[in-house]
């Protein structure tokens, strides 16, 4: 991917005047590079990607850009692939500037907080700037006189409509501190880096936890799975031990049905005592009993009677009561 510049230390002029940025006094460490977020157009809900291989040299700062993978960032990925956009623009902290003689202010202390990829440069060597001026902003005069907040006093200069040169700037004028203006742009250039580093938060942790719920599925579905192989695995086992009781005549293949529902220690504990000598004489108490009271019954002396079939047939909802009652 294309290597891009930055910040350049080329003059450039914004609301008629002039300004150039000693890119050695760029603060980039305080926010950018633990931040270095990739936008488009200075727009902060447009977060593209990011900027990596960032380095500093003497009269520049370049960085690479490295792009999301939705559709939008992808788009502005392949504009910047086929040199449809080329320039890139920095947002930057004023803190303190020299006035010098040729009517240039030189940016001495500043801080960058962001970098976009922008459609037209503002200046020659593709770049763009997108200035604030900090609170406390110093700017130093031709004459060594410094003047406290440089937002303020430059506004005051394009107010009264005059070319921005040295004699006109150290022109004796009155500046009235406007705090509230000032506390209101701080504020606000404040709130954009800090809703920045929310949004970038967010996409994390939006990230995070789709991949979380994908794995959780992922999980739940093994379980299910599980579930169902044992499920299975039982179903075979009482198949098996159904099929031993057949072979030793103990029940019929039609009378397998009637056991199917129950467990297999259920079916043990009932089978178990047909398959033993006593079979007759517990088959004859097990029918006494049934004679004498009905109400009584359960899923046992249906099936010792032969009745379990016709019980299942004629009144569903007792025989389902019995088999889990059995259970």
């Amino acid at each position: 991917m294309k290597e891009f510049k930055i910040v350049t230390d080329t003059v450039f002029e914004m609301d008629g005047i002039k300004y150039q940025f000693d890119v050695n006094g760029i603060d980039i460490q305080e926010r950018f590079l633990e931040n270095p977020s990739l936008l488009f157009q200075h727009i902060r809900e447009k977060v593209i990607g990011y900027w990596e291989f960032i380095r500093k040299e003497a009269n520049a700062i370049f960085a690479i850009p490295n792009f999301d993978n939705d559709t939008f960032s992808q788009e502005i990925a392949d504009k910047v692939k086929r040199g449809s956009l080329k320039s890139a623009s920095s947002g930057i902290l004023l803190k303190e500037g020299m006035l010098q003689e040729n009517g240039v202010i030189l940016i001495t202390k500043s801080e960058l907080f962001e970098a976009s990829i922008v459609s037209i440069p503002a200046i020659k060597d593709a770049m763009a700037v997108n200035l604030h001026f900090a609170l406390d902003s110093v700017l130093t005069l031709s004459d060594g006189n410094k003047i406290n907040s440089m937002e303020t006093y430059l506004n005051k200069i394009k107010k009264m409509e005059k070319e921005i040169t040295n004699e006109v700037i150290i022109e004796p004028v009155e500046i009235v501190e406007d705090t509230k203006f000032e506390t209101l742009l701080s504020e606000k250039v404040e709130l954009n880096l800090k809703l920045n580093e929310k949004t970038n938060e967010f996409n994390i942790l939006a990230k995070s936890n789709e991949e979380l719920l994908l794995s959780l599925n992922e999980k739940v579905k093994e379980v299910e799975d599980l579930k169902n192989q044992i499920s299975n695995l039982n179903d075979e086992k009482k198949e098996d031990l159904l099929d031993s009781y057949v072979e030793k005549g103990v029940i019929s293949k039609d009378e397998k049905s009637d056991y199917r529902e129950l467990s297999m220690d259920k079916i043990k504990s009932i089978l178990d005592k047909f398959a033993t000598k006593e079979v007759s004489i517990y088959a004859s108490l097990r029918k006494d009993r049934i004679a004498n009271t009905d109400s009584e019954m359960t899923i046992e002396d249906y099936i010792a009677k032969g009745k379990s079939a016709e019980l299942k047939r004629t009144n569903p909802a007792l025989y389902e009561k019995l088999i889990n009652k059995n259970k």
